[in-house]
């Protein structure tokens, strides 16, 4: 008979005080959160199997936040060490039967709102040589709501020392409050995006309404409080403020070793956009969201702007002649699959963050209608009369295009021409957008779509740059500095190697 293993208080956890953080966290854009399973061609959610209510699990808001502080702390795409902060706060295992317990417990979300908070967003594979749609590529993404509310709880233990061991001294708690507290700032200003399509600006929330309960466990008046509290009792708040750092008296992480290239736009309307939605007064109407009180706002579509992105960026990089230009554009932009869809081929996450933000100052109210010409009369088509509600300019319109391109922190010095070539296709990509040869959405053979720059900032933080660039109205207010910054980005483009000529 095997001898039990003995157990002693110097194995136990010796927690000596627990922090109680809890908030409400709003979706600004639509998020989908699912576990996979699909409906035909449409993507289901998850949901509590009970109440049916809309449920974010903890361990999606885990794996964000510990995502975060990897990257924060080693920058993208790199292995995780095991002295790093995220493994500290979130724990770790180290082989099939050791392990480092997580000091957070996150509790899964329920909402608690009534009324219909599920919306739906219809995607289309577009075939990149003809610009239509591929065959039987069409689908509907069931998505949560703009709006929607979760209340979020999470609870941090902070261990005391070793009572066998003289050298232990315990939790650094600045150390991890300070980790934590940047963690939860990104996520309640939006940086951390939750769920499904959080490359194409799914998932981003707010919060402003952070609450703590710190109970110290080392007292009897602390364990008796923390016995007698109960998860939902909100009457033994200690602080109660907008931001995390001042309930937690943290103060912000100053190790940032992310490196990006961040483009904030904005553009006005020429004519008029239309990205297909439904509608109950149109044949089609300009896609819809939600702002935080409930009304429907137009928005461009992170998904929608990505594609027009990719295609144009594949489009400039043959027109350059350049050697695996798909393969350019697939590490940019990510690869689903292998050739022809083929899901047995590699798959790899874009590199491109594209953001969806709503279309502010623009009339959505008009209806338009058209009709399709029979070309062999020249007369109107039998049935052939439809109507559209897409989004019209006025003078104050504006189009706001948010991305950021991710330097990968595996990078090696060999990398950094092709990394700084993908940096000039984005500037390319601006250039384009900017002098309205760039049409969003569809039907841009009668004239829709198309923009105009307004202002724009350009923040670089590379291993070669830390700065940020920013003009109005015109390229051509730029410094001498800047603009030789900026040509050095295209000149790596042009410099990358091109296709052999045919003999």
């Amino acid at each position: 008979m095997s001898t039990p293993a003995r157990h002693s208080a110097a194995a136990a956890r010796r927690i000596v005080r627990r922090i109680v953080i809890e908030g409400t966290l709003v979706l600004q854009t639509p998020a989908h959160f699912g576990g996979g399973e699909s409906d035909g061609t449409t993507v289901l959610l998850l949901e509590d199997t009970v109440t049916r209510r809309p449920l974010l699990p903890g361990a999606s808001l885990a794996g964000a936040l510990r995502h975060y502080l990897l990257r924060r702390e080693f920058g993208f795409r790199t292995a995780e060490p095991v002295d790093s902060l995220a493994v500290k706060l979130f724990g770790t295992a180290y082989d099939a039967d050791r392990g480092h317990q997580s000091r957070i417990s996150i509790d899964d979300a329920l909402v608690t709102q009534t009324g219909n908070l599920v919306d739906s967003r219809d995607g289309v594979k577009i075939d990149s040589s003809f610009r239509t749609a591929d065959e039987g590529a069409l689908y509907t993404f069931n998505v949560w709501a703009a709006g929607t509310r979760f209340p979020l709880r999470v609870e941090l233990c902070l261990y005391g020392p070793d009572p066998e061991d003289r050298t232990s001294q315990g939790d650094s708690a600045n150390e991890l409050l300070s980790a934590l507290a940047t963690a939860l700032h990104a996520l309640g200003t939006g940086e951390i995006p939750l769920g499904a399509r959080k490359h194409r600006g799914y998932g981003r929330a707010s919060v402003n309404d952070w609450r703590i309960r710190d109970y110290r466990l080392d007292t009897v008046d602390g364990l008796i409080e923390w016995l007698k509290t109960r998860a939902d009792d909100s009457h033994s708040e200690s602080h109660y403020s907008s931001s995390i750092f001042q309930v937690l008296n943290a103060t912000p992480l100053t190790k940032d070793a992310r490196h990006y290239v961040r483009l904030e736009a904005t553009f006005g309307l020429e004519d008029s956009l239309l990205i297909r939605a439904g509608s109950d007064v149109a044949d089609m109407a300009h896609l819809m969201s939600k702002d935080e009180q409930g009304n429907p706002v137009p928005v461009l579509s992170g998904t929608s702007l990505a594609g027009a992105l990719r295609a144009r960026a594949l489009k400039i990089a043959n027109t350059l002649n350049l050697r695996g230009a798909g393969e350019l554009i697939d590490d940019l932009f990510g690869q689903f699959g292998g050739e022809d869809g083929d899901s047995s081929g590699q798959r790899t996450a874009s590199r491109m963050i594209v953001e969806e933000h709503a279309i502010r100052h623009a009339s959505t109210q008009q209806v338009q209608n058209r009709v399709r010409i029979d070309r062999f009369t020249g007369g109107a088509f039998d049935t052939g009369l439809f109507g559209q509600q897409p989004v019209f300019a006025t003078r104050a319109t504006e189009v706001p295009v948010h991305v950021e391109l991710h330097y990968p922190a595996s990078a090696t010095q060999g990398d950094q021409g092709r990394l700084d070539a993908q940096v000039g296709l984005l500037l390319l990509l601006l250039k384009d957008l900017w002098t309205g040869d760039l049409p969003l959405g569809g039907e841009s053979s009668v004239g829709r779509g198309r923009l105009y720059g307004r202002n724009v900032k350009l923040i670089l933080k590379t291993p070669g740059h830390a700065k940020t660039i920013e003009f109005a109205d015109s390229p051509r207010n730029l410094s001498a500095q800047d603009r030789a910054i900026l040509e050095n980005y295209t000149e790596a483009l042009r410099q990358q190697p091109r296709k052999e000529k045919a003999q």
